[in-house]
């Protein structure tokens, strides 16, 4: 026999999530022209620890973003898609709870608010630069892909990210 508030849960959950904004298609070719305003410079010592260098702090950052990617891309999708499940697909009982607890405490609405209130534009272009890397490692690799509809990310999904993970630290 069924938990009926657990069951009564799940409509409610998967009502949210039917609700929820269709993904947009990733568009590779976008990422890549993007990519083309940074001026960043990934480098490896012996032991294969990246060395980033960059014109400005965002081609660093944009540098920073690829060098995380190609070392443990599948661990950044999964940190990722936390912050953002809102805009995801569910695939387990797991994420379509996140998905609930992210709209519960409004997430990327204090996200919206802090990107156009609390930001200074070096530090949005920072974090767009980030994103970037990320999105132009996207973009080169799509077979590992495993989160259709997180990318492209943007700066303000960094920033979801961080008001969404933070808090679980302490």
């Amino acid at each position: 026999m069924q938990n009926p508030v657990r069951t009564a849960l799940g409509f409610v959950l998967g009502a949210l999530l039917a609700g929820a904004a269709p993904a947009c298609a990733f568009d590779r070719k976008a990422a890549i022209a993007r990519a083309a305003a940074y001026d960043g410079v990934v480098g490896r010592d012996q032991w294969g620890i990246p060395r980033v260098h960059g014109t400005r702090d965002a081609d660093a950052a944009f540098a920073l973003g690829y060098a995380l990617a190609e070392d443990d891309f599948a661990l950044i999708q999964e940190a990722m898609s936390a912050g953002n499940a809102h805009r995801l697909t569910a695939r387990s009982e797991s994420e379509a709870r996140i998905a609930y607890v992210i709209q519960l405490f409004r997430v990327p609405e204090l996200a919206d608010k802090a990107w156009d209130t609390m930001l200074s534009p070096a530090l949005k272009a920072y974090l767009d630069g980030y994103a970037d890397g990320i999105n132009l490692y996207a973009a080169r690799h799509p077979k590992e892909i495993n989160r259709p509809g997180l990318f492209p990310l943007s700066g303000k999904d960094i920033v979801r990210n961080a008001i969404f993970q933070s808090p679980l630290f302490y």
